[in-house]
């Protein structure tokens, strides 16, 4: 049995003198203020402990609660029996209905978690399944798409060559003709189809088994929905639609792939549909990070903060986050009229058990309805990689709704080839930004912070806050936006800033390099610091 602890007289002193109130006639505590002290800090830890597991309903299993509501009622009865009141005293019925109303409250949030998530889930599919009439499971590059597929006219440069490509075209190439078949040009494909003849093609043999060795070998797989298109591509003639006189040419170079078909899909479809499937989307990306936990949303000017932390202090990162943003701008004379992101830029902001913030491996993109329509993924090579569905099942993705974002995260880096760097750079470089301690902070405190935001030098943000390996990718973007835009402004603005003949040479010498530029100037930048 738990211990009461006492101040100066043993525990077991407590049911002495309950007892001794009896034989004296006297009866229990009618309310909490009369309890012992002691019992009335036992009292307040058992509410305290209610409260904090109905705040945290939403993020705890069933089963978790059930297993807190046993200890609290277990502490309960200790409680009745060490305060001497009966299990019908109010204060006890009240602490026993509030322990009840957990598990209640815990089973009702699950069950509307679980309808909400299947009625998106439901919606995601009603139309991702319009229309499915005719169309095919596509795939390409690992995943598969709903695209829409004529079975009665079917295209070879649409419907048949994306299949021939993926299924075929590693392995039957011009470099690689195993079987002495290059699978890579319709004159070559054509010869083991005959036209109008399906049980007579030796390719349609091939896959379906019935001839010897089936294909495609490997992991590759070749769903029956293909082998119906290529059927009904056969049975209507064998048909090419590509462009005149190229039937010998790669048939890579004219067909319409998988990714540009879904794409146009998903432009047709009406709006309030599309929304439909960013907002499952969107749902799932954020329970992908962050599972069940509450996740508190602010919305800033160039960002939209999603964190476990308290209302108050997502404001205050995506406060902080737009003074990052501001400053990057002003610094390298970005156009203000213009977004820095498109859409948004989705920062996830997680705490350790240590209490540190960390940010996550995961960044987003959201349109202006706040929903996710694309992300990338930081992963151990510093490199940013897409989402498979082999990762993670469920509407979106990025073979469908959700796009991987590289070369078109952002806006001022139009070339897409370091824009991967720049977003982790910048991720790296708002990490460091944040003082688990000063959340939290009284408005005044918050204020004076942002003023010494605003106060902060270039050389102090790229030298002194962060090593030239992590700042180098994202000022290395920023300087390749800015001599894209104003080459002339920008190199008058670096030379001005660096004032030193070495520093200036390093310049001149790197213009055309805008990666050893931005190194070069970032290791002078923390050399004059250090000095």
């Amino acid at each position: 049995m738990r211990k009461i602890p006492t101040r100066g007289w043993t525990s077991s002193a407590l049911p002495l003198l309950a007892a001794g109130a009896v034989l004296w006639g006297l009866t229990g505590p009618a309310s909490a203020e009369e309890l012992h002290p002691i019992l009335q800090q036992e009292l307040k830890e058992i509410r305290d402990h209610i409260d904090t597991i109905n705040r945290r309903a939403t993020r705890y299993e069933p089963d978790h609660i059930r297993s807190s509501v046993t200890e609290l009622k277990n502490r309960i009865e200790e409680f009745t029996w060490d305060a001497d009141v009966e299990r019908d005293d109010p204060m006890i019925v009240e602490l026993n209905e509030n322990v009840d109303g957990l598990l209640t409250n815990a089973l009702k949030i699950s069950a509307e978690r679980a309808a909400k998530e299947m009625a998106r889930k439901e919606a995601a599919e009603r139309i991702m399944s319009m229309g499915r009439k005719g169309m095919g499971m596509m795939a390409g590059e690992g995943q598969y798409d709903d695209i829409p597929v004529d079975l009665n006219n079917v295209s070879f440069k649409k419907d048949v060559a994306p299949i021939v490509m993926g299924a075929c075209g590693r392995c039957h190439n011009a470099r690689r003709q195993s079987g002495d078949f290059d699978a890579t040009n319709f004159a070559s494909f054509r010869q083991y189809i005959t036209p109008g003849k399906p049980g007579d093609s030796h390719l349609l043999d091939l896959v379906t088994g019935k001839e010897e060795p089936r294909m495609p070998r490997g992991n590759v797989d070749f769903p029956d929905r293909w082998l119906e298109i290529w059927t009904k591509w056969v049975e209507q003639g064998a048909k090419y639609d590509g462009p005149k006189g190229r039937e010998r040419a790669e048939i890579a170079t004219y067909m319409v792939d998988f990714d540009t078909q879904r794409k146009q899909y998903y432009a047709k479809l009406p709006q309030k549909e599309l929304e439909t499937l960013h907002e499952a989307e969107s749902d799932r990306q954020v329970r992908i990070v962050f599972g069940d936990e509450d996740v508190n949303k602010y919305v800033s000017t160039n960002a939209i903060i999603q964190t476990p932390l308290s209302p108050g202090d997502a404001e205050y990162v995506g406060v902080l986050t737009d003074a990052v943003i501001e400053k990057l701008v002003q610094m390298f004379g970005m156009p203000k009229d213009k977004p820095v992101w498109k859409g948004r830029l989705g920062v996830n902001v997680l705490t350790s058990r240590a209490g540190y913030l960390s940010f996550s491996r995961q960044v987003d993109e959201f349109d202006p309805a706040d929903n996710i329509t694309g992300h990338a993924r930081n992963e151990p090579k510093h490199q940013y990689v897409a989402t498979y569905p082999a990762e993670e099942t469920g509407v979106g993705l990025d073979g469908s709704v959700t796009e991987h974002v590289t070369s078109a995260f952002l806006r001022w880096q139009p070339t897409g080839k370091i824009d991967d760097w720049a977003v982790y750079g910048f991720s790296r470089y708002m990490a460091r930004q944040f003082d688990p301690s000063s959340l939290g902070l009284r408005d005044e405190m918050r204020k004076a912070n942002e003023l010494a935001w605003q106060q902060r030098s270039l050389l102090d943000v790229f030298g002194k806050k962060l090593p030239w390996v992590e700042a180098a990718p994202m000022a290395t973007s920023f300087i390749q936006y800015a001599m894209d835009n104003e080459p002339k402004k920008t190199v008058a603005f670096l030379k001005d800033f660096c004032r030193s003949g070495d520093c200036g040479g390093a310049m001149e010498r790197n213009l055309g390099n805008p990666q050893q530029l931005a190194r070069g100037w970032v290791q002078w930048a923390a050399g004059q610091h250090k000095k």
